[in-house]
Parts: C-alpha cells; structure tokens; sequence
C-alpha cells in the first residue's frame, strides 16, 4: 500500500513541477531599461557665446541629444534649445546673454523614445570684478573701465559688443593696465550700447554695459565755450540770471548722486543752445529749488522724471518735478515749448507749513506765480500729491495756455487752506486739451480764500475718477466760459460752478485722432469751429 502511494507521488511531483516553471515564464520578457544619462563636463564662455561639453559612452542606442540653455536655475523658462547628432559631444550657445549665471541640461533621445534619459544639469557662476561706471567714466567715443582683482587666475584681454553688432577685436591689458586694474578704450561710436567682457584669455572674468554718449552732448552757460560735466554741475557754476543751455541730445542723470537738481538764491533758465534742431532729453528725478529765486524757466526740453517708476527713494519733496517748498521769495515758474512726463505726483509742490516732516528746517513760504505755455504734459502718477499742489505760500497769477495734459493727477489744481490768494491775482486756464486725468481726485480743489480762477475755450474728456470739484475756500470763484466737456464723468469738471458763471459750455465728442497716443488732432468740425482746446490740434 505505501510502494503504490510512491508510485502515483512521482508524477504529481514532476506535473505541479512543470506547470510552475511555465508560470513563471510567463511573466514576459526581460525588463528594458533607459539608455544612460549623460554627463555635463565642462562649461564655459567664448566671448558672446557659451561652450557645453559632455561624456558619452555608447551612442548605439539613442538617434540624437537634446541641449538647453537658461538662466533660470528651475528652466522656468528655456532661452535656448537645440537637437543634434547622437555622436556629438559638445555645443556651442551663439549670441548668449551677458550675465553671470548659466544653466545648461542635456539629455539622450533613445531610437526608442521611450527609453530616452533623462535630462542631466550643470551650472556656470561666473564673478564679475568691474566695478560700476559713474558717468565721468563713459564719453562719446571712449570709456574708462575698472575693475577689482579676479578670485583666481589673471585678466589679459576686454571685449567690447556693440548692440546688434559683432565684437570688437580684443582689446589687450599693458602690464601697466593690469598693475593700475584700470584702462581707457578709444575709438568707440557715440551714442551706442556698448557691453565690455573682461577675460583671461576667453575664461570671462566680468561683464558690464554702458552707453557712450551723443557727440552733441555740451552743457554750456550762457553759451560758453566751457562744457560741465553735469546738470548740477553746470547750477553751482552759473550766476544768478544765467542760462544753462544743451546740446541736442540725450542726457541721464537719473543715478542716486544726479538725480535730484538743487538751485538756492539763483534765478535760471534752461534750454536749447542756439541753433540745435533737435530738443534735448534730459532724465533726472526732480527740481529742488531753495531761498531767494525769482524766476526760473524750462523751454524748449523734454524733461523725464524717474519718480513713478523708481518710488522706493521718494519723499513727499521728489515726487514732483519741481519743489518750491523752500522757496522765500517772489518766484516766477515758466514751463513753455516743453514736454514733461514720469513723476510719481505731479508738476509742482509746496508742503505745509506745519508738516512734520521738514527735511531743511522750517518753511519761510514765498509768494508763487506759474506760467505754461505750449506745452505737453502727461504719463505722470497720481500718488502722494496732486498735480499743480499748493498747500503753503502766497498763490499769485497762474496762467496755462495752448498746452496739453494726459493721463495724470490725483486731483489736477489744489490749494490748500493753509496757503493764500494774493490779493488781484487771478489763475487762468485757456486753450488746453485735458484727457484721462484725475485718477482718484477732483479736477480743482481749491480751499484757500479768495482764489480765481477762470476756465474757458479748453476741451476737458475723460476724467478718471467720479470726484466733483471742491469750492470752499472764502471768496473763491470759478467761472466756465466755451469749454466742451465730454466723456467719462464730465459733470465733474463744471460741477460746483454757479450757473451765471458757467456760460456757452457744450457737450460733444472731439472725435480725436488717437488719443491713446497722445494724438488729440480734433475731427469733430463744430469743436474746431469754437476754438476749443489746445491750437496744435485744431489745424
């Protein structure tokens, strides 16, 4: 009985034996597996492009290799990416951009794709030794360059791209340029942006741009032939009555130590040297004018403020082109034949009297006339003041005739109660075109007793903001005579006017040209017909 138990035991044994090795066949075929990554082994820069290299064993298997450049360490964004061969080892980035950051990543593309690598990642962190241009350093057709010893190694060549040109031929370092770490490159083109590498053969060491100045650049008094180097420096030199004049041409002074122009006890004038055909433009943040100072003028410029675009330096005495805060005496401003724009509030500021924030000690406030003539103003902010801001001082006769204003203001014309009217005086706006203004504020706001002001022949569209106008100060009057008011909350503009003194206003559509553009050519016949608005556009 247990023989013939064994006897039927040995094929069951050898059955389940059979049918496990068959399952386990069956599982499939053998695992395949990604082709290798590949391994970045050099980066480095040659002038204006980047130079990548990698190691590769067995190319057998993959059809190309994918290579990316960005100078994001994530790849938010890739700048660059290209496929090339499966036997390449190395590429080269053309026309890169001059920073000092690279990142590159490198992948193998399988024949079958999907067994492709994935990407391997390097990074380039380059120094920079030069130290920064002050505007002494850069000319119209040369620069002076400095720069600090490299962490390692030497420097023995600079390059300089021009934009949208090819490179210079190598500049060479004399053993005196290197022991000085300073040289002086000629022979540049004016008014081209330059941007100098710094090398040790072609390892780069530094990288820094610049822009050579117009050859018309001259600042000059009275036309002499004596150049300044600056707008502050040509205010110190000058005398009281003198007129600072500019070359047709584009002038920055929008670094920190530039900025803000300070005039004290000196009457001046700016504009044009005789016989430039071209306006000159002129960067800088603002105007800070200080005691005695009867008159000063800007005609025939176009000046650009930084403050609305540069708010973290401002102050409550920047953010308007010019400040008249300190100003103690009589004092005439005229703006005429110009075109300014950029400031964070507006064209003109004095500060309470009481303020607590007196930077130059207490106000000794002046007495303030304001004179616009044929002039463009617009692109300013509307934070932080008002555009034409009284809030000290004696106001005296404003006048703004055949000018335009777009896009600014918080409130347009603001005087305060704790500033005055000077006695006869009187405030006119005549023949000027208003569009998109007064975002957040009224058109006038004037609280100081005895202002008059007296709007006529003006076209006033588009006000930004639902802010009717503030009458209130003692004896104020306002008078509206041929003006057209139209567009987004145009009851603001003559709201607050008594009905005797708001006569033959109208209603219509200028029918502008392109006034996104700063384009206020009037189309509608009736408009022209009444002369309203600025003349420039009623030809």
């Amino acid at each position: 009985m247990k023989t013939k138990l064994f006897t039927y035991s040995a094929p069951l044994i050898l059955f389940f034996a059979l049918i496990f090795s068959s399952c386990k066949k069956a599982l499939g075929p053998d695992m395949l597996y990604a082709v290798p990554t590949p391994v970045i082994s050099n980066i480095a820069t040659k002038e204006a492009d980047l130079e990548v290299a990698w190691e590769y064993s067995d190319d057998s298997n993959i059809s190309k290799f994918v290579v990316q450049l960005s100078y994001d360490k994530n790849f938010a964004a890739v700048a660059k990416s290209d496929s090339i061969g499966a036997t390449e080892r190395g590429y080269l980035f053309k026309n890169v951009n001059l920073v000092t950051e690279y990142y590159v990543r490198v992948k193998a593309v399988a024949k079958n794709i999907v067994l492709t690598s994935d990407f391997s990642s390097k990074s380039l962190q380059l120094e920079s030794i030069f130290k920064p241009l002050v505007r002494a350093d850069v000319k119209a057709t040369n620069v002076t360059l400095k720069w600090d010893n490299p962490v390692s190694g030497s420097v023995n060549n600079i390059v300089l791209i021009p934009l949208n040109g090819s490179p210079l031929a190598p500049f060479q370092l004399s053993t005196t340029d290197k022991a000085n770490k300073t040289v002086t490159i000629t022979g540049l083109s004016a008014a081209t942006v330059y941007t100098a590498l710094i090398n040790e053969n072609d390892n780069r060491k530094g990288v820094i741009s610049f822009t050579t100045r117009d050859i018309n650049e001259r600042i000059t008094i009275n036309s002499s032939p004596i150049v300044y180097e600056t707008l502050q420096d040509a205010v110190d030199a000058a005398n009281s009555g003198d007129v600072i004049n500019f070359g047709g041409a584009v002038y920055d002074f929008s670094g920190a130590d530039l900025e803000t122009v300070r005039i004290t006890n000196k009457s001046l004038t700016l504009k044009p040297e005789v016989g430039s055909t071209v306006t000159p433009t002129i960067t800088l943040k603002n105007f800070w004018l200080k005691g005695n100072i009867s008159s000063f003028a800007i005609s025939g410029l176009k000046i650009i403020s930084t403050s609305k675009a540069n708010t973290a330096t401002n102050t409550d005495y920047n953010k308007h082109i010019i400040g008249v805060s300190y100003v103690n005496s009589t004092i005439t401003v005229t703006i005429e034949n110009s075109d300014l724009s950029g400031a964070e509030s507006g064209l003109i500021f004095t500060q309470t009297s009481t303020a607590g924030n007196l930077p130059e000690g207490a106000l000794s406030p002046g007495i303030h006339h304001l004179i616009i003539r044929n002039s463009l103003f617009h692109d300013f902010g509307n934070a932080g003041g008002d555009f034409i801001d009284y809030r000290s001082g004696t106001i005296g006769n404003i006048l703004l005739e055949n000018s335009s204003f777009w896009k600014l203001a918080r409130a347009f014309f603001r005087t305060d109660n704790t500033a005055s009217a000077l006695g006869g005086s009187k405030v006119i706006i005549n023949k000027n075109t208003f569009n998109s203004i007064c975002n957040g504020g009224a058109f006038l706001r004037t609280q100081a007793p005895g202002v008059d002001v007296t709007l006529s022949n003006n076209i006033i569209s588009n006000k930004t903001s639902n802010n009717n106008n503030s009458i209130s100060g003692t004896g104020a009057v306002v008078k509206a005579n041929n003006n057209n008011t139209f567009g987004t909350n145009s009851g603001n503009f003559t709201n607050s006017i008594s009905t005797a003194n708001n006569v033959g206003n109208t209603s219509l559509d200028p029918q502008y040209v392109d006034p996104n553009n700063g384009i206020f050519t009037v189309g509608n016949p009736t408009v022209k017909a009444a002369q309203q608005g600025d003349p420039r556009w009623l030809q």
